[in-house]
């Protein structure tokens, strides 16, 4: 195989799926500089849109077209979810009110005894005697008479002064 050589191929696929709703298909071939091919693709709006192509090495020439009619329904918001209420059963038994036997006896109050004495106050005797103190303490020193002293020097005669 030579580099030179002109390339030569052809080829084609389609896809069409009812569940997703894709419908596609292409379609090509080439030899040396002529290549020619087309395409077709469904359209969100309801048509179909076909493309055809060819190149003969000076550029691609293309041609679209559709077929169909487009198509624009009302949109319609999908129901709002609304959840049932949920499940609350019935209690499976209805419990009867508990017995509550009457006493068979009634009871009688409490004894409390009376006190055979009456408490009275503690005696607090009186003390037999007043203490003070057996005897008058001196002081154990003579104090010194206190004396005023007396100046030592001659004090000023005053007299008023005339002149």
């Amino acid at each position: 195989m030579s580099l030179k050589a002109a390339p030569k191929y052809s080829y084609e696929y389609g896809v069409k799926d009812h569940y997703s709703g894709a419908n596609f298909a292409a379609a090509e071939s080439r030899d040396g500089y002529k290549t020619e091919g087309s395409y077709t693709v469904d359209l969100p709006d309801g048509r179909k849109q076909i493309v055809t192509y060819h190149d003969l090495g000076d550029g691609l020439e293309a041609e679209v077209s559709y077929e169909g009619e487009a198509q624009y329904p009302e949109h319609k918001p999908a129901p709002s979810y609304k959840p049932a209420p949920s499940y609350k059963p019935e209690p499976s038994y209805k419990p009867a009110p508990s017995y509550k036997p009457a006493p068979s006896y009634k009871p009688a109050p409490s004894y409390k005894p009376a006190p055979s004495y009456k408490p009275a106050p503690s005696y607090k005797p009186a003390p037999s005697y007043k203490p003070a103190p057996s005897y008058k303490p001196e002081p154990s020193y003579k104090p010194a008479p206190s004396y005023k002293p007396e100046p030592s020097y001659k004090p000023p005669i005053y007299s008023p002064l005339y002149s």
